[in-house]
């Protein structure tokens, strides 16, 4: 008879029962070969619950594929609790071996689905398995619950800003990296820039999805869980709202080049936010949709011209406090420069170790980059009005002035400015 072998074990179940794959193999293996089975295909899912869709099970996924193109006779595992822990999940599956006419057999136990005693005796198992699967999930659930409840960390990595110490989260040295990141997203709103700006500065490798599912956590209010006072915040509360906030209005930059407006102009058919787009001679702004044929936004919006608009008309309802900001003198990073030639010294004749100098090293650098990349504030830039101000700025300040009022720019079906939203 021509089989598929299929294995299932969740890590629970491996560590308290032995049920190992390897176990379940050399059973089902040493069953087909006193009957002489041909084995076309194995199948493992591990530390997979059998609680779960069978979608969500890729072995299974891929034996229910195999079983329309390959056409084994049977299927075998060594209980009923391998294949599934959950009645309905088992009829779905069921269903699909039926259309194409496919056997299944728990090695290790006796079941007749030909007759309807047999079926009951199916049902009757698969009852029993379902309900012993839920009562440990209740018992882990309340296990968990009362971990949270004493600010004890269920597992996985800490978060950046955060340690171990005696299965609690605390704060570390990182903390001023997240404030950084934050600081810098709430200016900018951009993930990809954020993300670049925190790698250079601190030699870091997180990519876009690890920033935004950092600025996410609730672990950055010291939630987690549902418990509000689970660890030591580093927002508060009105601070994590409002990161939340500005986060759907996060800039998708794929190029270099900056758009003033990103996420800012709304189309006036479909309310989406219109798209930077670019040519050889100007900036501008479309619709999306259009570009699919689902809105009939025809026109574009010139960025010079919203630019221009916005610095005529925006004046009788914004105003700008500019005030001047006492001159600074500028910290030379030269000290900084010998501190770490020195170190470099100390750790070449070996008088320190190799992670105290990886530490001192870092943080040397840090300084110096942070030094290097101030510029001199000069007086007279803020003698003047806004607007003067405004002049002074590069692309990007300038993209991150527009965010920081506007909430929103309204054109008319020409493309025409008509509304500001603050």
């Amino acid at each position: 008879m021509r089989v598929f072998l299929y294995e299932r074990v969740s890590s629970e179940e491996q560590v308290k029962h032995g049920y190992s794959l390897d176990a379940q193999d050399e059973a089902l293996r040493e069953f087909c070969e006193r009957n002489n089975h041909v084995i076309l295909g194995v199948y493992r899912d591990e530390g997979i619950s059998g609680r779960k869709p069978y979608t969500k099970r890729p072995a299974m996924v891929q034996l229910l594929r195999d079983v329309e193109t390959i056409k084994p006779q049977m299927i075998l595992f060594t209980k009923l609790d391998r294949w599934f822990r959950n009645i309905k999940e088992y009829y779905k599956v069921q269903d699909i071996l039926d259309k194409y006419k496919v056997d299944w057999k728990a090695i290790n136990e006796e079941y007749d689905t030909s007759t309807a005693s047999g079926r009951l005796y199916v049902n009757i198992k698969l009852s029993i398995a379902q309900d012993e699967a839920d009562r440990t999930s209740e018992r882990i659930r309340d296990v968990q619950a009362h971990q949270v409840a004493q600010g004890k960390i269920l597992g996985g990595k800490p978060p950046l800003g955060y340690s171990f110490k005696d299965k609690k989260l605390v704060q570390n040295e990182d903390v001023r990296i997240v404030r950084d990141a934050i600081d810098h997203y709430k200016m900018h709103q951009s993930i990809n820039a954020t993300t670049r700006y925190i790698n250079d500065l601190y030699g870091l490798k997180f990519d876009h999805r690890s920033i935004l599912t950092l600025f996410r956590n609730p672990i950055l209010k010291g939630e987690y869980r549902g418990n509000p006072n689970f660890c030591e915040p580093i927002l508060s509360e009105a601070e994590w709202d409002a990161l939340q906030e500005i986060i759907p209005r996060n800039i998708k930059q794929a190029t270099s080049r900056v758009y003033l407006f990103s996420g800012l102009i709304i189309c006036p058919y479909c309310g989406r936010k219109l798209g930077g787009c670019a040519d050889h001679r100007r900036k501008y702004y479309r619709c999306v949709q259009h570009y699919y044929s689902t809105c009939p936004m025809k026109h574009t919006v010139n960025e010079k011209k919203l630019e221009g608009w916005l610095l005529d008309n925006i004046e009788d309802d914004f105003k700008v406090n500019v005030t001047m900001k006492p001159r600074e003198k500028k910290e030379s990073p030269a000290k900084y420069k010998q501190r770490l030639k020195r170190l470099n010294d100390i750790y070449l004749l070996g008088n320190i170790s190799e992670s105290e100098y990886k530490s001192k090293s870092a943080e040397l650098q840090r300084i110096i980059a942070d030094l290097s990349r101030i510029e001199p504030i000069k007086e007279d830039h803020f003698t003047a009005g806004w607007k003067d101000v405004y002049e002074m700025l590069d692309e990007e300040h300038r993209r991150s002035f527009w965010r920081n009022i506007i909430k929103a720019v309204r054109v008319d079906e020409d493309a025409q400015p008509i509304e500001v939203i603050y």
